[in-house]
C-alpha cells in the first residue's frame, strides 16, 4: 500500500489529472490520497457534488480526507457515520474522516486503514 498526502482542494481536483499526477498509474484502491484539510469537494450536500465525487471514485486509488476550516460541515452530516477505534468516518462513494487535522488523528486513521 501506497499513501500519498496532500491538502487544500477546496473543490478542485486538477491535481488528480494523470498528466500532474502521473504516480497514480501504478496504483490500485489499495493504495490511499490523504487530503489533510480542506477537501471542498462535498460543499452541496447533493446532487451537485456528484460529478467531482463520481470522477474520484474512478480514480485507481482510494480517497480520504480529514477535515479542515474550509468545509461545509452541514453538508458532511448527510453521511452515514462509522465508529471504529479512530475519529468518526463518513461514509459515501467514498470514506471520509471529519476529525481535526493532526499529525495524531492522521496516525491513528492511517494505522486503523480504511477497513469498515
Amino acid at each position: 500500500m501506497e499513501i500519498y498526502i496532500t491538502g487544500d482542494l477546496h473543490g478542485d481536483l486538477q491535481r488528480f489529472q494523470p498528466g500532474i499526477f502521473y504516480e497514480q498509474e501504478g496504483l490500485t484502491k489499495e493504495d490511499i490520497v490523504l487530503v489533510a484539510g480542506d477537501f471542498g469537494c462535498v460543499w452541496h450536500g447533493d446532487e451537485r457534488d456528484d460529478e467531482g465525487l463520481d470522477w474520484l471514485e474512478g480514480r485507481p486509488f482510494t480517497t480520504a480526507f480529514v477535515t479542515g476550516n474550509h468545509e461545509n460541515y452541514d453538508s458532511l452530516r448527510i453521511f452515514a457515520i462509522c465508529i471504529g477505534p479512530f475519529p468518526p468516518i463518513h461514509k459515501s462513494k467514498m470514506r471520509f474522516t471529519t476529525a481535526a487535522a493532526s499529525s495524531s488523528t492522521i496516525h491513528s486513521f492511517l494505522s486503523a486503514g480504511l477497513t469498515m
